[in-house]
């Protein structure tokens, strides 16, 4: 898949594997590029189309097996089927003269690992900007209902043209390979994992049913070496390196780099044995880093915290600020309640100032009714005449009086008239 080969390797256009100009299907190899365990990588040339694409041959060994030839090849298809923009697509997957191949992009570039291998460990934003768009991949891919199952640096590409960030763009390759998630790990013919030793997840070691999370974990080594510069676990040793996968924590990353300590529970939860401990997606593992690494934010649910033992006669520290993890109080609760209160506060206060109007009114009604009335009462005994009603013009007779009939003389109503006889008598 990429352009540039190792000093061990034969140079391109003399290929040890299959000559040049030999036509496999409508593809004429053009140059040999890379191999990996299962399959060597060819510059290829669509005869067709006339492009130039990257031509992955399988091993023999492989080839000759029927069962894995059929599953090759429908899954193949179904790989071909992903659109991604960081997924490099796949144009065709086929089998010519007793090969088996996939035809895909052709990518110019170089892969992570021989990026590592030549710059070392990355600072974390450049890290992130590559770990980002695999994430994204990853994440289409597992939507999809696939597992990749070799995600490993050198199935990341990385070219010259400016993507996130203005870092190269990233291409993750090598999705001919992978299997749906109900299926389980086996053994090819020759006795090897489909996957690479430094990156295999416990549960693929242990052959156990495969998801998402297996990715995860190989992506989370990934992300530990592009963060340290190495593997998390290095063995001499093939059974000891299966052993550490399986049973033994990884060193942290601020071992390696003291300036990375907020990135050590990020990592220890990416690289949990147990596949429930981890985070469930890889965009979620990349988007915790960013926040520990980058922002400083940190979400204490999300982060498993781990305690490291603390060796005899030094001084205990505490390698991550204890957190409180009590839920953020609610105010609008307590000031709708206060407003609430203070309305009906409003409403009682308003009630008693009717109320109390309401008394004040009776009350002085009451006392002016008294006061008119005892003053009645004295004008009555004293003789005053200013309660008394006017005097009728002469001649004029009294309606309300009925023996009182145009008596010209009478200019004032008698006492013992009924007008007067409607006063209280004393």
């Amino acid at each position: 898949m990429t352009d540039d080969s190792s000093g061990s390797r034969t140079g391109p256009g003399r290929s040890p594997y299959i000559a040049v100009g030999t036509e496999i299907g409508s593809y004429r190899i053009e140059a040999y590029l890379d191999r990996g365990g299962m399959a060597s990588v060819y510059e290829a040339t669509d005869l067709r189309l006339t492009r130039k694409v990257a031509l992955k041959v399988l091993t023999e060994e492989l080839a000759e097996g029927s069962d894995f030839r059929e599953r090759f090849l429908r899954e193949s298809r179904f790989a071909a089927s992903l659109d991604h923009p960081n997924i490099v697509p796949i144009y065709e997957a086929g089998e010519a003269d007793g090969h088996l191949y996939i035809a895909m992009r052709y990518v110019r570039g170089n892969n992570l690992a021989e990026v590592l291998r030549k710059d070392g460990p990355f600072e974390p934003r450049r890290a992130l900007a590559i770990l980002s768009p695999v994430a994204d991949a990853l994440d289409a891919a597992h939507n999809a209902g696939l597992v990749h199952r070799d995600v490993k640096p050198a199935n990341i590409l990385l070219t010259a043209a400016a993507g996130r960030d203005g870092y190269e763009h990233v291409y993750l390759t090598d999705f001919g390979l992978t299997k749906a998630t109900s299926a389980l790990t086996k053994l090819t013919a020759t006795g090897n994992f489909i996957g690479t030793m430094a990156y295999v997840s416990p549960e693929q070691i242990r052959g156990e049913p495969l998801d998402a999370r297996t990715d995860l974990y190989a992506f989370g080594c990934v992300a530990y070496e592009c963060l340290t510069g190495v593997p998390p676990f290095v063995r001499d040793d093939q059974a000891a390196l299966l052993w550490a996968h399986l049973n033994e924590p990884p060193a942290a990353v601020s071992d390696h780099r003291g300036d990375l300590l907020p990135a050590d529970s990020v990592m220890a939860k990416a690289l949990a044995k147990n596949p429930s401990d981890r985070y469930q997606t890889c965009d979620e593992f990349t988007q915790a880093l960013s926040d520990m690494l980058l922002t400083g934010r940190h979400s204490p649910s999300s982060v498993l915290i781990t305690a490291t033992p603390n060796p005899a006669g030094s001084p205990r520290q505490r390698r991550w600020p204890r957190v409180a993890l009590r839920p953020p109080k609610c105010h609008s609760q307590t000031t709708l309640s206060r407003q609430q209160r203070a309305a009906g506060k409003a409403r009682m206060n308003l009630q008693a100032a009717r109320n109390h109007r309401t008394m004040l009114s009776r009350q002085q009604r009451a006392r002016r009714l008294d006061r008119r009335s005892y003053r009645m009462l004295d004008d009555r005994r004293m003789g005053s005449s200013v309660h008394r009603p006017r005097a009728r013009p002469p001649g004029r007779p009294d309606p309300a009086d009925p023996g009182d009939h145009a008596d010209p003389g009478a200019g004032q109503r008698s006492p013992s008239s009924p007008r007067w006889q409607a006063w209280p008598q004393f």
